[in-house]
């Protein structure tokens, strides 16, 4: 009875602080998006120049591919978090969301290099354009992470099938 307490509590708290993390991402996405950017890309010629044209929304790509991912992962999160706060540790819900949070965390990870590749080419100067992958060992770790969460998700699936069992028997 008193762990129960302790993770509907637990639980609470770090969904609260998952949503909090998604407006203060959506915030700061905001806030950095100033009108004079905004007159930079009103001003662009499109027509005539892509590549000075694609850096005036140059803030925009930074944040928004990247802080998408974790937004997603943040949400999947917080609806897993209410799954625990409700004691519902084997539901098919649960399984299914730990399962798009490991593929969420894999997919970013796999694609940073690509999106960073396609942001060099197009942020430096005219003339020395370059596509550099950057795959470094965070990236790798946390593609080892998703692998992992992934299997938790498989092991959830077997607790939830045992436990139907053990249902059925009583």
């Amino acid at each position: 009875m008193k762990n129960e307490r302790k993770i509907r509590v637990l639980s609470r708290v770090l969904r609260y602080l998952c949503i909090a993390g998604m407006v203060f991402m959506i915030v700061l996405a905001i806030v950095s998006w100033t009108p004079l950017q905004y007159y930079q890309i009103q001003e662009a010629d499109w027509s005539s120049n892509f590549k000075k044209a694609v850096l005036a929304l140059k803030p925009l790509l930074e944040e928004t591919i990247s802080y998408a991912f974790f937004w997603a992962i943040l949400f999947l999160l917080a609806r897993l978090l209410r799954l625990y706060e409700r004691l519902e540790f084997f539901s098919k819900a649960n399984v299914r969301y730990i399962r798009q949070i490991a593929i969420l965390l894999l997919f970013s990870q796999l694609c940073y290099p690509f999106y960073t590749a396609l942001r060099n080419y197009f942020l430096v100067s005219p003339g020395n354009n370059i596509a550099l992958f950057l795959f470094m060992s965070a990236e790798f770790k946390l593609i080892l992470l998703s692998l992992v969460i992934f299997l938790l998700g498989y092991i959830m699936e077997e607790g939830r099938y045992l436990e139907e069992e053990y249902k059925s028997t009583i």
